[in-house]
C-alpha cells in the first residue's frame, strides 16, 4: 500500500511503546505522534521518572521490586516507605496491574499480580489530592480536565496562578520526554500546595468520552 503518513491511535504494548513507530521508521513511512524514544520512556515508568528527576520534574517517591527478589524480606524492603503504596508493572499501559494496598500482605499479593504483567514492579508512595489531565498538541498545552473518582476526590479549587503552575509542569514533563504532537500528562495536585507527575501518555485515548478530545 502506498501509505501517505500512519495515524496512530493505538494503547499498550507494541502499540505505545516505540515498537509500531520503530517498525514504521524502517518502513520509512511518517506517523503521528511522538519517536521510538519518546514512546519507549513514556511507557516505561520507570525510566520516565527518572527522567522526570534529571529535569527536576516533581513526581511521587518510589522504588522498584523485581520478580526475581526474595519476597520473603519484603518487609525490610519495604522498610519506613509507609502506607497507602500504589503497585503498578513497569511497562504497562492504562490501569493493568495496578492495586493500592494498605498493609504488607496487600503488597505482597500486588506484586504478585504486577508480575503477571512485567518483571519490575514499581512501588510508588499514594498521594491524595485532585487529578488532572492535561491536554498538549505539538508542545501547545491546551488545558486541564479534572479526572473525579467519586468520594476520593477532595473539594478545592485551584487558583488561575496556580492551574497555570500545574500546566507549566505539565509541559516540562511532556518536554523531558521528548514527546511530540498529541499527549496528555496525569498531575496530582494537592491541598498542601504540591503538584506531582504521574504519568505522560503519548497517545491519548480518541473516543467519545476519552479526555484530551
Amino acid at each position: 500500500a502506498r501509505i501517505d503518513v500512519a495515524f496512530l491511535a493505538l494503547a499498550g504494548r507494541l502499540g505505545e511503546d516505540g515498537c509500531i513507530q520503530g517498525l514504521l521508521e524502517l518502513a520509512r513511512i511518517p506517523y503521528t505522534g511522538s519517536s521510538v524514544l519518546a514512546s519507549a520512556l513514556a511507557m516505561d515508568k520507570l525510566k520516565a521518572k527518572e527522567m522526570f528527576r534529571l529535569h527536576n520534574v516533581p513526581t511521587p517517591p518510589y522504588y522498584t521490586v523485581s520478580v526475581d527478589d526474595d519476597l520473603s524480606d519484603l518487609a525490610d524492603l519495604h522498610g519506613s516507605f509507609g502506607y497507602p503504596v500504589v503497585v503498578k508493572p513497569r511497562g504497562e499501559g492504562a490501569s493493568h496491574g495496578l492495586s493500592r494496598v494498605n498493609n504488607i500482605e496487600e503488597l505482597r499479593l500486588a506484586l504478585e499480580t504486577a508480575f503477571d504483567f512485567d518483571d519490575v514492579a514499581l512501588v510508588e508512595r499514594f498521594v491524595t489530592g485532585i487529578e488532572l489531565t492535561v491536554a498538549i498538541l505539538d508542545g501547545e498545552v491546551l488545558g486541564a480536565v479534572q479526572v473525579n473518582k467519586g468520594n476520593d476526590t477532595p473539594a478545592f479549587q485551584l487558583s488561575p496562578q496556580r492551574e497555570r503552575g500545574v500546566l507549566n509542569l505539565a509541559e516540562r514533563a511532556a518536554r523531558a520526554l521528548g514527546c511530540r504532537g498529541a499527549v496528555c500528562v496525569d498531575v496530582l495536585v494537592t491541598a498542601g500546595e504540591n503538584e506531582y507527575v504521574l504519568e505522560v501518555n503519548t497517545i491519548p485515548g480518541l473516543t467519545d468520552h476519552s479526555l484530551v478530545p
